[in-house]
């Protein structure tokens, strides 16, 4: 793969990284309640929901998906180390199928079925049977797999103490960021419109 591809790479991940990290402090508010998480959600909206941000997000996320297929092709050829090679080949593979398809689920709420992708969008997916079954683990490898494409990244940069220490912190921040939208640590009541949409997406994949 060029060196140009690599920078590239490396530039959408600055982008899709900024975006995640808002995103996920913001989930991270979720546990003050669902009104706090709503009050942060408007103010990064403001940031990244614009036609210009949004769309040069949507074009990292499949620029990204696209060029760190081709990449991840090229180092399976060329030989994967055990243990930190692993580690950034399988996170890398787990982010592209996951900003795959929660980019485009997110879009086809919004844009087909005209629905907020706001606190209840998740937390449809964690309390309600039987979609919990399967967001739970997607969710929670999903997170960690963000940390852990990091902190390979930090390794093989020779930051190997940072790396451990971030995939430690990966592990730690998946099930906290999950927990708020599952309905264990406070009651949630789905509005009709989230109800609706989930019983006709439960439907369509019966």
């Amino acid at each position: 793969m060029t060196f140009g591809s690599r920078q590239i790479h490396r530039a959408f991940a600055l982008i899709i990284g900024a975006f995640a990290l808002l995103h996920l402090g913001n989930h991270l508010m979720a546990w003050g309640g669902v009104d706090m998480h709503t009050a942060a959600l408007k103010m990064v909206r403001m940031i990244y929901r614009n036609p210009v941000a949004e769309t040069v997000l949507i074009g990292a996320v499949l620029g990204q998906i696209l060029i760190g297929l081709r990449l991840a092709v090229r180092r399976w050829q060329g030989g994967v180390d055990k243990g930190w090679g692993r580690l950034q080949l399988g996170s890398g593979l787990v982010l592209a199928v996951f900003l795959g398809a929660h980019m485009g689920a997110a879009l086809s709420a919004r844009w087909l079925s005209e629905l907020d992708t706001n606190f209840y969008w998740p937390a449809g997916t964690l309390t309600l049977a039987p979609l919990k079954y399967g967001f739970w683990p997607y969710y929670l490898i999903a997170v960690f797999s963000f940390f852990a494409h990091i902190a390979s990244a930090l390794h093989f940069q020779g930051l190997t103490k940072s790396a451990r220490t971030l995939v430690v912190l990966g592990a730690i921040a998946a099930p906290i960021i999950v927990l708020p939208f599952s309905g264990l640590i406070y009651d949630i009541a789905l509005p009709a419109e989230h109800l609706e949409y989930f019983a006709n997406l439960t439907a369509f994949a019966a």
